[in-house]
């Protein structure tokens, strides 16, 4: 086991009419004047609005609410909103969705406390100046986040990522980090899930390839983690068929919603983590504009191939452990191979991604993911593995093999 220090995580509130508890505890935590910052109407309740805002103004405190988070929000929508926030001197930020709700109200709560320069107009500058020029962040508005697309381990952590359109259309993402962006609570109702069944591929997706990213580890004697790693794996592959029969069953939404938490705060202290699959996934978020969870339940299967040879009995394990494949200890490479198909198998049923032009795209594009890796000359990837910028174009080949397509050249992009 590696050493690790914990550090405090946000308050989880969970299970049936927790959002109840979003007024006193906004109270609790010192707000005031509150910002209601939400998605689409799809990963919404109009009635969850309804209820907070009631639940707020009857603690005597002001509510501002304002809707129109999408997928990779845009910077635009950020500053205008940042800009609301100062406007109307909000100290207190409820994010309601998933990711992209986390994460915008994340670039917000800095945005809105940035100060114009000396002789610059208050009322119109440039608050993401921060964030373009990557600066540390040190402070930041409170905020909480009501989960109702399970999925995104953003919600108990201290990073976030927005993203900017370029003028080729692509998208640029910027990540952030401090411990000021911890949210002072979560609430988990897993009746609010508004997202099922439309984007149940997407969420456990996010759910496995976050533990699997902590699971290829080099670190030794990890049992403890390993078996929580698998457990919450297990669950969601158990959990996703009682939801595919019954999009409403209750419990088996909770098990998902918790397993999400559990992913991104329980499984990663013990252990070297591998992030290489975040730097693929983030090249074709900006390429193609997908989620992030159609982005890496597209490169996993092609990743775990290539680094199969590492530690043949590791892949093996997991195909076991997870899939329940038979052990074949004379030839683990056997056992591995099965398991990764097992999992390709399982994304094909949630209907996500198999190859590029499962996201528009083609074979052609792999010159334009590998200029949106942005690999610096001797630069390395990940941990588990470290990838060469050699190895990442082999990667992306057996993206290609996993529906028998060949590259035919540059593809022009409108």
């Amino acid at each position: 086991m590696d050493n690790f220090v914990t550090s405090p995580r946000a308050r989880v509130y969970f299970g049936m009419h927790q959002e109840e508890q979003v007024a006193p505890a906004v109270v609790a935590a010192g707000g005031k004047r509150v910002l209601l910052l939400y998605g689409q109407p799809h990963v919404t309740d109009p009635e969850l609005l309804t209820l907070l805002k009631t639940s707020l103004q009857r603690q005597g405190l002001y509510c501002l609410s304002r809707g129109g988070v999408y997928r990779n929000a845009p910077l635009d929508f950020i500053h205008s909103t940042a800009m609301l926030c100062r406007s109307e001197n909000i100290d207190f930020i409820v994010a309601i969705g998933g990711g992209s709700a986390i994460n915008s109200a994340k670039a917000v709560a800095v945005s809105a406390l940035q100060q114009p320069a000396e002789g610059e107009d208050p009322h119109n500058f440039d608050c993401l100046k921060w964030l373009r020029e990557g600066q540390s962040v040190t402070a930041a508005l409170k905020l909480c986040c009501i989960i109702t697309v399970p999925g995104s381990g953003e919600a108990i952590s201290e990073r976030g990522t927005v993203s900017v359109r370029n003028e080729d259309a692509t998208l640029r993402l910027y990540d952030f980090s401090a411990e000021c962006l911890m949210p002072s609570f979560v609430i988990c109702n897993p009746a609010l899930v508004t997202s099922f069944p439309k984007h149940l591929g997407i969420s456990c997706a996010n759910i496995m390839v976050r533990v699997l990213e902590r699971y290829f580890t080099n670190s030794r004697c990890v049992e403890l983690t390993d078996r929580l790693c698998e457990g919450i794996m297990v669950t969601v592959r158990l959990m996703l068929q009682r939801l595919r029969d019954d999009p409403d069953d209750y419990e088996a939404r909770a098990n998902i919603m918790w397993a999400a938490l559990l992913s991104d705060s329980q499984v990663e202290l013990d252990r070297e983590q591998d992030l290489a699959l975040e730097r693929f996934e983030h090249a074709l978020v900006s390429l193609y504009d997908c989620s992030h969870g159609q982005a890496v339940a597209l490169l996993t299967p092609a990743w775990m191939e290539f680094v199969l040879r590492h530690n043949p009995l590791r892949l093996a394990q997991f195909a076991h452990r997870v899939f329940n494949v038979p052990l074949d200890f004379s030839a683990p490479q056997v056992t591995a191979l099965r398991g990764i198909e097992c999992l390709r198998q399982l994304f094909d049923s949630l209907g996500l991604p198999r190859c590029f032009e499962d996201l528009g795209g083609s074979g052609a594009d792999i010159p334009l993911i590998m200029q949106a890796l942005d690999l610096k000359e001797g630069e390395r990837i990940g941990s588990y593995v470290k990838l060469s910028r050699a190895d990442c174009e082999v990667i992306l080949s057996i993206v290609l093999l996993q529906r028998g397509l060949a590259v035919t050249g540059p593809r022009r992009r409108s």
